[in-house]
């Protein structure tokens, strides 16, 4: 059994020594431990009070989170929504896939970011990176136009991996933009197997959620 008081005991415990030396009766006037004796009764109400207060915030804090927990699929799902569907050597399906768009600023070209990861390294694999600059303003100013960029593909952490060259850039033609969600199609495209280093073609579409 532990012989010392928890830091949270310690006001209760002090409160109830307090009304134990009252009860004795030494060096007060009865009206003096009238008072005093209220004072510390109100002490232990207003304790009483604020954990009451407090299991009540905290019991309203698990409401709150629960429902947050009841929302966040749909949250979640907004955002990892997409797929991307490949064909090289062999079949790539992914069943996560966003997009990103930055647009052109201080003489930069923008840049047109999809894959399954669009701001980290791989998360999961098969990964998908495409990333293609753009001089388009916007976003929905590229549905119908085909922009050129370089694709990487990774089956696996260890092997499998593919990617363009600089000089023979994959084209990538923007189908549309319905829901917030990108569907992209790649044309002609060609990719080099760094195992291999062999060249393989590569065709497919490419549909991700639109990531602010």
């Amino acid at each position: 059994m532990n012989q010392f008081l928890r830091p949270s005991e310690w006001p209760w415990a002090a409160a109830l020594l307090f009304l134990l030396w009252l009860g004795t009766g030494i060096g007060c006037g009865n009206k003096q431990l009238e008072e005093l004796a209220a004072k510390a009764q109100e002490g232990l109400d207003q304790a009483k009070q604020t954990a009451s207060d407090a299991a009540k915030q905290a019991e309203e804090g698990m409401k709150q989170a629960e429902q947050g927990l009841k929302q966040l699929p749909s949250a979640v799902s907004s955002v990892t929504a997409g797929e991307i569907k490949l064909t090289l050597d062999a079949p790539v399906n992914c069943s996560i896939c966003s997009a990103h768009f930055t647009p052109p600023t201080n003489g930069r070209a923008g840049l047109l970011q999809i894959g399954t990861s669009v701001t980290t390294g791989p998360q999961s694999f098969p990964a998908v990176y495409l990333h293609a600059p753009t001089d388009a303003a916007t976003l929905p100013a590229l549905v119908g136009q085909t922009v050129y960029g370089k694709l990487f593909v990774a089956k696996s952490e260890a092997n499998g991996h593919y990617e363009s060259t600089i000089s023979n850039p994959v084209a990538v033609q923007v189908m549309k933009i319905e829901k917030n969600v990108l569907t992209c199609q790649l044309q002609n495209a060609e990719l080099v197997n760094l195992e291999q280093q062999a060249t393989v073609p590569v065709a497919g579409t490419l549909v991700g959620a639109i990531r602010p």
